[in-house]
């Protein structure tokens, strides 16, 4: 592999892969350090017992079990449906239920995505009824079974598209060092025509070199696909009317 491919493969990944990274686990550990110090006077909270608003609550920690109904590709930002699949209950009451089973979720996913990174960002604005009747979420955020942020199902890196640009950069390389003229002796000047040609080939080899290097910077595609499964983790909590069983 050519020299000046090699130091421009290793700037690419130190610039989003392992710096990235480094710098990313820096500032979780300054996150869990300012969690731990934020108004920590004498050990205790400065917050009192509450007691619950309303005996039709689905508490903060409760989970929305959901399906999506349409898919995800992280190119692009946008907005994206999903179903409850399962009847939520009340928290105090279990045998009240609050959010039904079909009930519509409507959110939005981040298409910011790291080298490296395979798991979306969602989050979930608003859920609609089948009755019609709405409410506003605030951006709960979309889990995994297991209570992962993110959603995880096809990752797609570009290898093909990143190696190729490698492979295209190195033979442009080789081409403008074969167009160089070659001289027999010292004292033989090149001529008009080889001098021109390569000229024209050093211009090449540094305008396709900048055009495929884009290519190295692609970030990875993330694709969630419909009937994906996953939780909208309840963050806040929330104060419901039970949900009738059979509608007039």
């Amino acid at each position: 592999m050519p020299p000046d491919l090699l130091k421009k493969i290793q700037g690419f990944e130190g610039a989003g892969g392992q710096g990235g990274r480094g710098s990313g686990q820096n500032d979780n550990q300054q996150f869990l350090s300012q969690q731990k110090s934020a108004k920590d006077k004498n050990g205790y909270l400065d917050e009192s017992l509450q007691k619950p608003l309303n005996r039709n609550e689905v508490t903060a920690g409760s989970i929305i079990p959901a399906v999506m109904v349409t898919g995800i590709n992280s190119d692009l930002p946008g907005e994206i449906v999903a179903q409850v699949r399962q009847n939520v209950y009340d928290s105090l009451d279990p045998d009240r239920i609050l959010i039904p089973q079909g009930t519509k979720i409507i959110g939005e996913y981040s298409s910011a995505v790291a080298y490296g990174q395979s798991r979306v960002l969602v989050a979930w604005n608003r859920l609609i009824y089948p009755n019609g009747e709405t409410i506003a979420l605030q951006g709960m955020p979309g889990t995994n079974g297991i209570g992962e942020a993110g959603f995880h199902d096809l990752v797609d890196n570009h290898y093909l598209r990143i190696f190729g640009s490698a492979i295209l950069i190195s033979l442009i390389g080789a081409g403008a060092q074969l167009s160089q003229p070659q001289q027999s002796s010292a004292f033989q000047n090149p001529t008009p025509g080889q001098t021109a040609a390569a000229a024209m080939a050093q211009e090449m080899d540094s305008v396709g070199t900048n055009l495929l290097n884009k290519n190295l910077n692609i970030q990875p595609t993330l694709r969630i696909r419909p009937g994906y499964l996953f939780n909208v983790l309840v963050t806040r909590t929330m104060i419901l009317p039970p949900y009738p069983a059979e509608q007039p």
